[in-house]
């Protein structure tokens, strides 16, 4: 079904970005708007539905006047838009 939510597996962890999945395929997958995983859910096995797209979600380093490179991302990240989840049991 074309309208069906995509679906991903695996680990709920926390990042600098915010919440992620580490999914089966080893794939970091952000969860958009969410800032981190409750602490019960940390660590767990879960299933997050929504619209999966590639995407420039991080913003990139920033080079300041005097030549200092900030903490950021190169390319592009995995972002689950409007995510649900559940434990997978």
């Amino acid at each position: 079904d074309a309208n069906a939510p995509d679906e991903v597996r695996g680990i709920a962890e926390n990042a600098k970005g915010g919440a992620v999945i580490i999914a089966e395929s080893g794939e970091v997958v952000y969860l958009a708007g969410v800032d981190e995983w409750p602490a019960e859910l940390r660590g767990k096995k879960v299933v997050a539905r929504g619209t999966l797209e590639e995407t420039d979600y991080i913003p990139g380093p920033a080079v300041a006047d005097d030549g200092a490179i900030s903490a950021g991302s190169s390319g592009r990240e995995w972002v689950l838009r409007e995510p649900t989840w559940v434990v997978d049991e």
